[in-house]
């Protein structure tokens, strides 16, 4: 019996191997992907990693912890260069549950004609550091209590910031925010739709924006969030 699982053991590692390689090939070249994404056990994750990192002609490169990005064909001009960090590819520098944050959010929405120098993130977890941001702005992260964000996706995340801090958007009326939302949603990234049920759950326990229950700011979020609770469908789905 003990040899059966050990043999076991042994023929399955090779076909996490081979999952998490063709994972990895079957990337769009110059795409950012972060190594929490890759399918497989982390240390076989960490063994093909390392192993496409350092072959005589890397298929992928690798630009802070975790943080790689597929390379493109060899004989291409800009092989073995950084690409360019899309705004959609920031998410692969935060854990789970984490979204453009404050006026980033606002910014990506369209809910404000602001653009932050500084690209902040909410993540639902405590003292995280982002990487050095290869390209583009700098990178921060703005700690959220609510342990109810890490069931969302970046794009619920997103949404919750910006109605967190939309009293401050510049936007004309509700009609337009809405407009903004389900028909003008090129920054949502795919393969992730906002859940209606999810994110109003989440929302459900999030603490005052200022700390101060029935403040201004917290009016204009609960007020806020009662506008999306009627006007929302049960899902949103990226262009």
């Amino acid at each position: 019996m003990r040899y059966v699982s050990y043999m076991a053991v042994v023929h399955r590692a090779p076909s996490e191997s081979a999952a998490a390689r063709a994972w990895i090939e079957n990337l769009p070249a110059r795409s950012w992907f972060n190594s929490r994404g890759v399918p497989g056990a982390r240390h076989v994750v960490r063994n093909v990693l390392s192993r496409l990192a350092n072959a005589e002609t890397p298929i992928i490169g690798r630009a802070a912890p975790r943080i790689y990005w597929r390379q493109p064909p060899p004989a291409a001009d800009d092989y073995g260069a950084l690409p360019v960090l899309t705004p959609c590819a920031t998410s692969i520098f935060a854990p789970v549950g984490s979204g453009y944050a404050s006026d980033c959010a606002l910014s990506e929405l369209g809910w404000s004609t602001q653009m932050p120098y500084r690209t902040t993130v909410a993540v639902p977890y405590r003292n995280l550091t982002p990487p050095e941001c290869p390209l583009g702005p700098p990178l921060t992260f703005a700690y959220r209590s609510n342990q109810r964000r890490r069931e969302l996706n970046w794009n619920e995340a997103t949404l919750l910031e910006a109605a967190l801090r939309s009293h401050l958007a510049d936007y004309h009326n509700w009609d337009h925010a809405m407009w903004l939302l389900l028909e003008s949603n090129g920054w949502m990234q795919r393969r992730f739709p906002i859940r209606r049920s999810q994110f109003l759950w989440a929302a459900e326990t999030e603490p005052p924006p200022d700390g101060k229950a029935g403040s201004y700011q917290d009016s204009a979020f609960r007020s806020v969030m009662t506008q999306l609770a009627s006007d929302m469908p049960e899902s949103i789905l990226a262009p």
